[in-house]
């Protein structure tokens, strides 16, 4: 399965309610964006989101691309991405919001950010 839609499949079997199994949960906004995606390496590639849209129909995104990686995208080039993200959080208007995303993008996000925010989010914590 690939990257893309094994994030979604987490983030709907967490976040949306079934009335079939009788939730009773609030369905929330689930939006998926180019900033938190996996990592580019060479010969992986993302399906667009208009096409996961078949599995996934609650999914809202601002960007709608499909890509191949030519090549390693650096640690830096993903925790400058990571920066972007965190902005883009920050500016919007939902006060409660739940991130599901991959463990190295988390990772050299929470590194860019984590000596801004926290002595606790060191290097020795992620190793």
């Amino acid at each position: 399965m690939e990257a893309m839609q094994q994030t979604l499949q987490t983030s709907v079997g967490v976040f949306v309610g079934s009335e079939e199994h009788g939730d009773n949960c609030n369905n929330p906004l689930i939006i998926a964006t180019e900033l938190c995606r996996v990592r580019m390496r060479k010969d992986r590639r993302r399906e667009s989101i208009s096409r996961c849209k078949a599995h996934f129909p609650q999914i809202e995104s601002e960007y709608d691309i499909s890509w191949e990686a030519e090549e390693r995208e650096t640690d830096e080039a993903v925790a400058a991405r990571g920066v972007e993200f965190i902005k883009w959080l920050l500016a919007r208007k939902e006060k409660e919001i739940a991130v599901v995303s991959h463990g190295g993008f988390l990772k050299q996000t929470l590194l860019a950010i984590g000596h801004k925010c926290d002595p606790l989010v060191t290097c020795d914590n992620f190793t």
